[in-house]
C-alpha cells in the first residue's frame, strides 16, 4: 500500500523494500496446464541481439508508471527517469554476459525476461509486463518462457529475487 507507505515517510520512517529470493528444481511439466497453454501457445519469447535492437524494441516501451514500485523511485531524492535510466544503464552494462528475450503477444511486445543461462542454473534478473498490457493475463510469461528455455538447454535450477513490492 503506497499511500501508507508515503504517510509513514512523511513522519519519519523509512522502509524501502522486502525481496524474495527464489531457488527451485525444474520439472519437466508445469502444474497449471491452463497458463501454461495460454503462454506456450500465445506468447513468444525471442531473443533480442543486439543492444541497438534493444534501445529500438525494448526501451521504447518503458514508460513513467513501469518503474513507481522500485526501491530507487520510493527514495524521494530520486524520480522516475532516473529509475528509467538505472534499469537502462543496468541491461547495457550486462547484456553481453546474460541473455533478454523480448515477449510477443498478437503481434506486440509486451514485455521481456532477462538473464543468465549457465550450465546447471538459470538467474532470473530482470522480467516484466509493459504498463500498457499489465492486468491481462500475460504476467505468467515471465517466469514461464525462461523456465522452458532452461529446461530446452537441460538446465534443472532456478534462482531470482522478487521485490514484495511487485507483489499484488
Amino acid at each position: 500500500n503506497f499511500t501508507l507507505y508515503r504517510m509513514l515517510k512523511n513522519e519519519g520512517y523509512c522502509f524501502i523494500e522486502t525481496q524474495l529470493f527464489l531457488v527451485r528444481k525444474l520439472k519437466l511439466e508445469f502444474s497449471n496446464k491452463r497458463m501454461l497453454e495460454f503462454s506456450e501457445q500465445r506468447i513468444i519469447s525471442e531473443k533480442v541481439n543486439s543492444i541497438q535492437q534493444m534501445k529500438n524494441e525494448i526501451f521504447n516501451m518503458f514508460d513513467a508508471d513501469m518503474f513507481v514500485t522500485d526501491r530507487i523511485y520510493l527514495d524521494s531524492h530520486f524520480d522516475k527517469k532516473t529509475c528509467e535510466k538505472r534499469y537502462k544503464n543496468w541491461l547495457i552494462s550486462s547484456f553481453y554476459k546474460n541473455e533478454l528475450y523480448k515477449l510477443i503477444y498478437e503481434g506486440d511486445i509486451v514485455g521481456f525476461h532477462f538473464g543468465n543461462f549457465g550450465d546447471v542454473l538459470y538467474t532470473g534478473l530482470l522480467a516484466g509486463i509493459f504498463s500498457k498490457y499489465k492486468n491481462l493475463g500475460l504476467g505468467i510469461a515471465v517466469i514461464q518462457k525462461p523456465v522452458s528455455e532452461a529446461i530446452k538447454r537441460g538446465i534443472r535450477v532456478f534462482k531470482t529475487k522478487i521485490s514484495l513490492n511487485n507483489v499484488d
